[in-house]
């Protein structure tokens, strides 16, 4: 034990070290240190480190004992002394400099600041994780009712296009005629709120699938058989019978959107046609409710064209394959041309079937040029702007040069030809569910009386072509 004694002052205090004092580690004897102040003499110990003091206690500067680093102090500011527990010899203190200029460093924490840092990256990245699992779980929760509004919505829509295609083939009536007339039924029951979400997937996305599917029915072998003249002929009767509906329309102040929409029906292939254009023109509900109403009225002149031309045909002396040629050009809807067709005898069938697919051919490009035509009316929304064609119509135009390749083989272009029947289809009792029969009470005059002016124009036209041509 080492003492320091000064007879001239009393104790101020004692401090217990837990570091030897002969400096060997094994060997666990504690210090005790006594300070009694006064003076600046200390007395040396009999077998301990030498202790001394740089200068009188009064002017309040260090006292140290140099054994293991032990420190007496008296704090500047006049607080009372203390002992100070030495650190391990490698551990560099805070306040001093390192050996080499570089900042105080503590080096014995940074394992606990690397552990600090470790924990914090931890929690870090559990809070990520968390965040994570807490985005998908929205997702999941935002899929789910995604899915939920989606579903009654998509299974209505598959029902109309079964029935419709069901119903049609019980009572040989035009499929597209049968799926609005039941659309329109659903739609009677107000439930538009409930199925609104998942009608719209077959009125938009859907109804542009199945127009480009339609390319893959175009057979180049067999348009080419007609010729040249076919494809003259067509060009002219779907060209003349847009101008003609566009300045019909104008004339009786119907919409230009609602007016190109009848006549793409009137000169191209009818509901097809109805719709594609639609899908050009500006979504509005006007814009719904017209192909709606167009898509009823071209199809019941369809009806009316192939119980009629028949027998205009023979009274106008037309052979059977010009009779033929006559029906493709100018009857709207592909079911009742082949109806027409067959009334008069095998070949003038085949001939007609050709002719119409001539008219399909030009579907894509019509389709574009109503979107020009549009672009460059006030009614378009972007005047004098060309907007580029729709991925369907390219879609359309890339599948009728992959079957003209011979790149679809036969099964699967009679799976594609039956997939776009039902989405044309679905796509038309969606839209007329989504309108109900209250859009048949808002039929404009005007609207029936331009579906029969272009119709009667079509068939004008092809008969002069069929004249000329054939």
């Amino acid at each position: 034990m080492i003492e320091i004694n000064h007879l001239a002052t009393p104790s101020f205090g004692e401090w217990n070290s837990p570091y030897p004092a002969n400096g060997n580690l094994s060997n666990h004897v504690f210090l005790r240190i006594r300070v009694i102040l006064g003076s600046s003499e200390i007395q040396r110990g009999s077998d301990g480190p030498v202790l001394h003091a740089s200068s009188q206690v009064g002017r309040r500067e260090l006292w140290s004992a140099h054994g293991r680093g032990l420190e007496l102090r008296l704090h500047p500011a006049g607080r009372g002394p203390g002992l100070h527990r030495p650190r391990h010899p490698a551990v560099r203190l805070r306040a001093h400099r390192q050996p080499d200029g570089a900042p105080p460093e503590r080096a014995a924490v940074e394992p606990l600041r690397q552990g600090r840092r470790a924990f914090r990256r931890f929690h870090a990245d559990l809070g990520r994780d968390r965040s994570r699992m807490t985005t998908a779980a929205i997702r999941l929760d935002a899929l789910r009712n995604g899915a939920g509004k989606l579903a009654p919505g998509l299974v209505a829509g598959l029902l109309l296009a079964i029935l419709a295609k069901l119903l049609a083939s019980t009572l040989h009536a035009p499929a597209p005629l049968v799926a609005v007339i039941l659309g329109m039924m659903l739609g009677a029951l107000g439930l538009q709120a409930q199925l609104g979400a998942g009608l719209d997937v077959f009125a938009k996305p859907g109804l542009r699938l199945g127009v480009a599917m339609m390319g893959a029915q175009i057979s180049w072998s067999e348009f080419a058989a007609l010729g040249g003249p076919a494809i003259v002929a067509s060009g002219a009767v779907v060209l003349g019978g847009l101008g003609i509906g566009a300045l019909a329309g104008t004339a009786l102040g119907l919409p230009f959107a609602e007016s190109l929409i009848a006549a793409a029906a009137c000169s191209i292939c009818g509901a097809s046609a109805a719709l594609a254009a639609s899908q050009a023109a500006p979504a509005s509900p006007a814009n719904q409710r017209t192909t709606a109403l167009v898509i009823v009225g071209v199809n019941l002149l369809s009806t009316v064209a192939m119980l009629a031309y028949p027998p205009i045909a023979h009274a106008l002396g037309l052979t059977a394959h010009q009779a033929g040629v006559f029906f493709g050009l100018s009857i709207h809807d592909v079911a009742q041309v082949a109806g027409a067709g067959a009334s008069v005898s095998p070949e003038t069938a085949s001939t007609a079937a050709l002719a119409k697919l001539a008219r399909i051919v030009w579907l894509g490009p019509a389709v574009i040029l109503i979107g020009l035509m549009l672009s460059r009316s006030k009614e378009g929304g972007v005047v004098g702007g060309l907007k580029a064609p729709p991925l369907f119509v390219l879609g359309f135009a890339a599948l009728a040069a992959c079957r003209g390749l011979g790149l679809i083989p036969p099964a699967l272009v009679a799976t594609m030809a039956t997939c776009s029947s039902f989405l044309l289809l679905a796509g038309v009792g969606a839209i007329s569910a989504k309108l109900g029969p209250k859009a048949l009470l808002e039929v404009k005059p005007k609207l029936a009386i331009m579906l029969g002016t272009v119709t009667l124009a079509v068939a004008v036209l092809a008969y002069a072509l069929t004249r000329i041509f054939f």
